[in-house]
């Protein structure tokens, strides 16, 4: 949606379907930890709707605008031609990007000096992060990807070579990154595929 600030200043916003209800913030309460960590493994239409009417019960309109969002995205994610499935790896996605945009208008707000305008986007923002799960340590990725090496066979643990043990051959990149993947859809695509490059064999 386009808002004009001052005259001749428009500000194009990004990551909305509808304007924000009278510029309304929520007041942020109890963290529903148990109910927004179940979206993950389908019927994420029946969580949604389960939300969206709490948040409305609590007169918290900035969660009920976030989570109507989420399922908009969602809905037009799975109607979508040649969709993908919408699983656990692209839930994460869509909200991650949601998360971003909000950021960013949050900081084009404040530039333009709508404070409460940016307020409402960092509220909204903080929120999708709570629903997403917590991305791996990189201990937690090099553990994975051992545990990967030795269930595969890309492991030389001869001490008299001195090479690193994990030996991923480079026609097996995609597969261990698909599995590491698989493993945290938290993760970042870039820091797993670097990973693996690093132990991809010569």
């Amino acid at each position: 949606m386009n808002l004009r600030f001052k005259e001749g200043q428009m500000v194009k916003m990004t990551g909305h379907d509808d304007m924000i209800v009278e510029g309304a913030i929520g007041i942020i309460t109890d963290v529903q930890t148990e109910t927004v960590k179940v979206l993950w493994g389908g019927m994420w239409n029946d969580k949604l709707n389960a939300m969206i009417a709490d948040s409305m019960k609590k007169h918290d309109t900035t969660r009920t605008n976030v989570y109507r969002a989420i399922k908009t995205a969602f809905t037009n994610y799975a109607a979508a031609k040649n969709a993908k499935p919408l699983d656990e790896a692209a839930e994460i996605s869509i909200i991650k990007k949601m998360r971003d945009e909000r950021w960013a208008n949050a900081e084009t707000y404040q530039t333009a000096g709508r404070m409460d305008l940016s307020a409402v986007e960092a509220d909204e923002a903080e929120i999708l992060e709570e629903l997403l799960p917590k991305e791996p340590t990189k201990e937690e990725l090099n553990t994975a990807l051992l545990e990967l090496a030795l269930d595969k066979g890309w492991y030389d643990d001869n001490e008299e070579h001195d090479i690193h043990p994990v030996q991923i051959p480079k026609n097996q990149m995609g597969i261990a990154v698909k599995e590491l993947k698989a493993k945290y859809p938290a993760a970042d695509g870039k820091k797993i595929a670097d990973l693996v490059k690093a132990n991809l064999c010569n």
